[in-house]
């Protein structure tokens, strides 16, 4: 299975992720996705997630996600 596979955010919009500038319900809900909650553990593969982000934005940031 990959890590892409074990995501807390399988199956989410995506749109979660790339929300407008000051929309900060959005982003509370994202974080919560990745950190998780009193309720709910944290993503998994958060930290695969993250090294993947960071490598599109430093290499390829016109390219579609994989």
């Amino acid at each position: 299975m990959t890590w892409q596979q074990q995501a807390a955010c399988r199956g989410m919009n995506a749109e979660l992720f790339f929300s407008e500038r000051g929309d900060h319900k959005t982003l509370i809900t994202a974080m919560e996705v990745c950190n998780g909650t009193r309720d709910t553990p944290p993503c998994p593969v958060k930290q695969q997630c993250l090294d993947q982000a960071n490598w599109y934005a430093n290499n390829a940031p016109y390219r579609d996600w994989e």
